[in-house]
């Protein structure tokens, strides 16, 4: 397949190239989004950039240092459970993390350095592998202008941000190194972060066709959480702050939570194409620190029998864990039957020794008074793919690929009790646990016209199971996602306007689903469950003038009753926190300015609404909307900018939840009384940058 493309500078440049057949979509909503102009709408972190493909909702009820959770069309993903999480094939989500399965931190990556970011919505892809069960995302790194590349950002509570990246101006933008140093005081109380990161890639040419490419990064970050707030203590101005309706809203019960992390990773790429061949070989390990202060519920779980007050509900959880791992794929393209197609192979291998660890906190004097759990997990997982891309006309391309997944664990338990119904026991044990998954998917490629594309894709995918919930000898059990996807794709060019839009429709059934339980502090399994929706994306771009994305998506998850048939797609109660509507808006305007020579100005616009999202027992927190705006203008080496989030400074409740708490009285008896809680959302937040970008190498020379 054909493809036309334009050059990223202000001519307005087309070619015509081959693509490779990862260069054709797998779905209708596979998106590889370049971020070109679109970084400019503002963004303070890489993870937001996932929003720019449709249907992807973040929050943050975890303080400002602390990753984002993420909703895909109709999945609570949590921190990254059923979302595929890499950087350039390195995988980044982590197994059995006190703070989820799947937990992946995003903080280290900086915007300036992402350069694409593929969105696969759904496991269609054989490559595809744990945790894809919404789908996965990948981000390509790049500096895109050689050179230093120096700026300073400044704004309201106290947001500092410090970013120097280099690029040799005979590279190509994968060679570079980069650092930035934040910290902020945050928009209210228990809000502080701070955060340091170093990321660098160098990209040689072995020869022709054949690259060898290395990055390592380095990071560590602290951050103070408010965590969740009674509504109805802030109603009644109950809370430690002032009694305004400012204070109250932003405070926070319980000023102990918050958290810190810090990893390391390295990962080498080997690349060689020659001819109808690609061969591509990868190596990667990590080391990750992780430790989180949480509280949902204030003091309600103390399980003490004395008949005392209730010591605190804040978990204290760490996980420390080692990675290592490699993937392989080889692609070829052959001739039959007078028409050309593509096979490729892949094998992928990784273990984890993780070592988890979660207390409970006492509120006087913030020190521990019982362990909930205490163990070490080693987890090996080795897979293998294998796909086929066969024409079997000129308008017709049928996909076809199986993934096998074996998962190998074994568990040692440190804290259990040293009493049992038969008698004294140690209070260690170890067990081991082994499961196999295999995951046939298919997708069939109909061209419409040369711009239009009709595509069908249906594909099983799976969760492994999180290393403390197996028992000795288990045959270990899956997740199993099965979905089908069905829509259009249309990328024309007018004039020099290119365009990319998508419409589909599709549905998910898990067989084993996850929801945010606020009484451990992370998802847990809830059975069975089905969604169903549509998503709209177009994005329309001018290289001299304007670059404008926008998407809709409209979700339905639910639980389903046993026995419930496939086609009944809405029966039983909703799963809670899913968005139903979620539109988001990204615009940039930008053109040389006629005041001067090399003047260059910008403005750029986001907006957000997100509809209405069931919470627990029949309750659905309220929608809410948000703009964000950004003004900015380069002239010759120097750039300013200014940019308002929130415009409107609207008080909007970004994560909502209804269970049963007491932040006030530990004397108290247990309520069974379910109350709702929320944590605040931003209020207006302004930030100016200046940012310098020169080439040492062109000092000297002549104009």
């Amino acid at each position: 397949m054909s493809s036309r493309v334009a050059a990223q500078n202000d001519f307005g440049a087309r070619a015509t190239v081959k693509r490779d057949p990862h260069g054709e979509a797998v779905a209708a909503s596979d998106f590889r989004l370049e971020v070109g102009e679109l970084r400019r709408v503002p963004r303070d972190r890489a993870q937001n950039l996932l929003t720019l493909a449709p249907g992807i909702l973040l929050t943050n009820h975890g303080g400002e240092g602390h990753t984002a959770s993420m909703y895909l069309r109709g999945f609570d993903a949590g921190e990254g459970e059923d979302i595929e999480l890499r950087v350039d094939g390195m995988p980044l989500n982590e197994v059995s993390n006190h703070h989820g399965h799947g937990y992946a931190d995003l903080t280290f990556l900086m915007p300036e350095l992402v350069s694409q970011v593929r969105v696969l919505e759904g496991p269609f892809d054989p490559e595809q592998g744990d945790f894809a069960v919404a789908g996965s995302a990948e981000f390509q790194l790049g500096l895109p202008e050689p050179g230093v590349v120096s700026s300073l950002r400044a704004g309201k509570f106290g947001r500092r941000r410090w970013f120097l990246g280099y690029r040799p101006s005979d590279e190509r933008a994968r060679t570079f190194a980069a650092v930035a140093l934040e910290r902020g005081d945050g928009f209210g109380p228990q809000r502080a972060f701070a955060q340091a990161s170093a990321i660098a890639q160098y990209e040689a040419k072995l020869g022709a066709g054949t690259f060898l490419r290395t990055l390592a990064l380095v990071s560590a970050q602290r951050w103070d959480s408010a965590g969740v707030v009674r509504a109805d203590d802030v109603a009644g101005r109950r809370l430690p702050c002032a009694g305004t309706a400012e204070a109250q809203f932003f405070c926070t019960p319980d000023p102990n939570q918050g958290g810190n992390g810090s990893r390391a990773h390295i990962s080498t790429i080997l690349e060689r194409m020659r001819g109808d061949s690609a061969l591509r070989g990868q190596l990667f390990m990590s080391a990750r620190q992780l430790r989180t202060r949480e509280d949902y519920t204030g003091y309600s779980l103390d399980p003490r029998m004395d008949g005392g007050p209730q010591r605190g509900d804040l978990r204290d959880g760490r996980t420390d864990a080692l990675t290592l791992g490699m993937r392989a794929t080889g692609r070829r393209r052959v001739t039959l039957f007078a028409r050309q197609h593509d096979l490729e192979v892949g094998v992928y291998a990784r273990h984890d020794r993780v070592s988890v660890v979660m207390d409970r906190v006492r509120r006087e004097l913030d020190v521990p008074y019982l362990n909930d759990f205490d163990r070490d997990i080693a987890q090996t997982n080795v897979a293998a793919h294998a796909r086929v891309d066969a024409r079997l006309h000129d308008r017709l391309r049928l996909m076809l690929g199986a993934r096998a997944d074996a998962f190998a664990f074994q568990v040692a338990e440190r804290s259990l009790p040293e009493q049992d119904r038969i008698g004294p026991r140690l209070s260690r044990q170890t067990i081991d646990a082994y499961g196999f998954a295999f995951s046939p998917r298919g997708t069939l490629d109909l061209t419409v016209t040369p711009d239009l594309h009709a595509l069908l894709s249906v594909g099983r995918g799976a969760r492994s199971s999180d290393g403390a919930a197996l028992s000795q000898s288990e045959s270990a059990p899956f997740a199993r996602v099965t979905a089908a996807e069905t829509g259009l794709a249309f990328a024309p060019w007018w004039g020099d306007v290119r365009v990319d839009a998508r419409t589909s429709v599709f549905f998910t059934r898990v067989s084993s689903d996850l929801v945010f339980n606020p009484e451990q502090g992370r998802n847990e399994p809830v059975g069975a469950s089905q969604r169903a929706g549509a998503l709209w994306s177009v994005r329309a771009r001018s290289a001299s003038w304007f670059d404008v994305l926008g998407s809709a998506t409209y979700t339905r998850a639910h639980l389903p009753p046993e026995g419930a048939a496939l086609y009944e797609l809405f029966r039983g109660p909703r799963l809670p926190f899913i968005p139903t509507w979620l539109v988001r808006g990204d615009a940039v305007v930008h053109h040389d300015l006629p005041w001067l020579e090399s003047l260059r100005g910008y403005a750029s616009l986001g907006v957000t609404y997100v509809g209405k999202r069931p919470l627990p027992l029949a309750q659905w927190a309220a929608p809410y909307s948000l703009i964000d705006l950004a003004l900015g203008a380069r002239y010759r080496f120097v750039e300013l900018s200014a940019s308002v989030t929130n415009l409107f400074d609207v008080r909007y409740r970004e994560s909502e939840f209804h269970h049963v708490s007491n932040f006030r009285d530990p004397d108290a008896p247990r309520s069974m009384l379910a109350a709702r809680h929320f944590s605040a959302g931003a209020p207006r937040q302004w930030l100016l940058t200046l940012s310098l970008q020169f080439d040492p190498a062109s000092w000297g020379q002549e104009s």
